[in-house]
């Protein structure tokens, strides 16, 4: 049954002897009638902000680009870095592919438009000044496309592909490399121990015999991180997980990839000490394995919530 709305009128009456309507309704006047009638919620007049004019979302989405228009020297610079690798463009590319354009035809929301220009109203005097770090401003614009992609029915985990799309990698590294390195050369040492290896560890270095290897920057796992972020994102938005299932597999794949990574650095050990002899290749191959597992185990979980949204 639909969900009705009383409004005033004078069709189809309600009455204490007659409360189902009806031809036997009291007529208008009658003591028992209320003057009183049902319609649809889905056809009642809609109410809306005064002075609104309904935008499509490309229409939208073009005055975003023109008021963050600035940025895109120094986004452009920061992804030709070489410290950022130009991973972002990864990112880019996954959210071209899986964002659903035709909604962009349509007329954005009146709450996303209202959202929107709070945002800028707060945010434009920050914006405009120089004082600000370009990063901070790109993660404001990307809060704004989330807001959009999201107002365009996208899966949540394609309306995150914003963030990505930002070249973060070596501002991460420059706050996050070294804990990265520090947690993987005690979860390393820590597994060579319980494999019976007598390693010990002093900072980032892994000590054996007089010998000691370090857990350099690349060994950090930030890259991996990120790969799994990305893996994540793509899954999720493939399986079209909502947001308890996105957060469940970015928890899934947070310690799918810390784990990975420990275990990549302990199996580094044997070819940095010289207890293993491998070709020029060997360490690449190695770290290229672990990648690949941990994109499959991502892969798999997304399938596996996937499967129990659809119970």
């Amino acid at each position: 049954m639909k969900n009705r709305l009383e409004t005033e009128g004078s069709a189809t009456l309600l009455s204490p002897g007659n409360p189902t309507g009806g031809r036997n309704a009291a007529p208008p006047g009658h003591p028992c009638s209320h003057e009183r009638e049902f319609v649809d919620i889905d056809t009642a007049p809609r109410t809306h902000v005064r002075g609104y004019i309904p935008l499509p979302r490309w229409a939208v989405l073009a005055g975003l680009a023109a008021v963050f228009w600035p940025l895109l020297p120094w986004w452009v610079g920061r992804t030709a870095d070489s410290s950022d690798g130009s991973w972002n463009l990864l990112a880019l590319a996954a959210m071209l592919v899986l964002t659903p354009w035709k909604a962009f035809r349509e007329p954005a929301g009146e709450k996303v438009m209202i959202r929107l220009c709070a945002i800028l109203a707060l945010a434009l005097p920050l914006l405009a000044g120089g004082n600000l770090p370009p990063l901070v401003k790109g993660l404001v614009a990307a809060g704004m496309l989330v807001l959009l992609w999201r107002d365009c029915g996208a899966p949540p985990a394609v309306c995150l592909f914003p963030f990505l799309s930002l070249p973060l990698l070596a501002t991460a590294d420059f706050y996050l490399g070294y804990p990265l390195r520090l947690l993987v050369a005690e979860g390393s040492g820590a597994l060579l121990r319980i494999a019976g290896w007598p390693v010990g560890v002093s900072g980032v270095g892994l000590a054996w015999e007089g010998r000691q290897v370090m857990v350099d920057a690349p060994c950090s796992g930030l890259k991996m991180l990120w790969f799994g972020a990305w893996m994540t994102l793509v899954a999720a938005g493939l399986c079209r997980l909502g947001p308890v299932a996105l957060f469940r597999l970015g928890l899934t794949a947070l310690f799918l990839l810390v784990g990975f990574n420990i275990v990549r650095a302990a199996a580094l050990f044997f070819p940095e000490s010289g207890l293993l002899t491998l070709p020029a290749w060997g360490h690449g191959a190695i770290g290229g394995f672990f990648f690949f597992l941990a994109g499959g185990s991502i892969l798999a979980a997304a399938h596996q919530l996937q499967t129990r949204s659809l119970r």
